[in-house]
């Protein structure tokens, strides 16, 4: 395998915490900025739905999505560490 030209985020977690980092992805179900209130706007790539999950929509708050996602990647990976985010298009227009 050809070692990159830079350290992945992925390599600098593991470096700092000795161990794998899971990203959970949240959904705020905020807007976009680059968006217009009429939905028009918007990147070229961007999904006019958004690109998160649609979770907190079907009513799903961040606690609740933040457990589960922990629950799921336990299982999944056998992470022990996390790092919350929010996903694309949901975090980017709205009130702190």
């Amino acid at each position: 395998m050809q070692e990159l030209p830079y350290r992945t985020f992925n390599a600098f977690l593991r470096q700092h915490f000795g161990r794998r980092v899971q990203k959970i992805s949240l959904d705020a179900n905020l807007g976009c900025p680059n968006r217009n209130p009429d939905g028009s706007g918007g990147c070229i790539y961007c999904n006019s739905q958004g690109s998160g999950t649609g979770t907190f929509i079907r009513g799903s708050d961040l606690d609740e999505q933040i457990a589960t996602q922990i629950t799921a990647m336990r299982r999944r990976y056998k992470a022990e560490l996390f790092l919350a985010y929010f996903q694309s298009y949901t975090n980017t227009y709205g009130t702190p």
